[in-house]
Parts: structure tokens; C-alpha cells; sequence
């Protein structure tokens, strides 16, 4: 047969392990100051990798736009 004691604390673990999916789908998070500035840390990293993308993006449709123009120019003019 089983204990008091073990029963007991299956209960209490049972209940902890309970209380510890209801918090995580209630969307409680409690971040540590060091995981909160990793986090921002990511953000600005990302911020600047799509600032960096669209700014490429420009670029590139520049020199494409800027290509045509010269060879419109060489092909009437030569």
C-alpha cells in the first residue's frame, strides 16, 4: 500500500504542475532583467536588418533604373 506522505505529495505535485500551466496560458511572463535586454537587444537587431533591407531594395532598383538610362543613351546616340 501506499503512504500518506507519498500520496500527499503526488497531490502537491499534481497541483504545482497544475498551477504552472494555468500561468503559462494566462500569459504571466516574468523575464529577468538580462532576458529583457537580450530581448531589446534582438528587436533593434531585426529594426535594423529591415531598415538595411528596404534601403538595398532602393539601391539595387537605382543601378537597374540607372543601367536602362545609359544604354537608351548609347543605343540613339552611337
Amino acid at each position: 500500500m501506499q503512504e500518506p506522505n507519498e500520496e500527499l505529495s503526488r497531490r502537491h505535485l499534481r497541483r504545482q504542475a497544475g498551477d504552472q500551466a494555468a500561468s503559462d496560458a494566462s500569459g504571466d511572463v516574468t523575464m529577468t532583467r538580462q532576458e529583457s535586454l537580450e530581448l531589446a537587444k534582438k528587436e533593434r537587431q531585426e529594426m535594423a536588418t529591415r531598415q538595411l533591407k528596404r534601403r538595398l531594395n532602393w539601391v539595387i532598383l537605382g543601378l537597374v533604373v540607372a543601367i536602362v538610362i545609359v544604354y537608351l543613351i548609347l543605343f540613339f546616340v552611337g
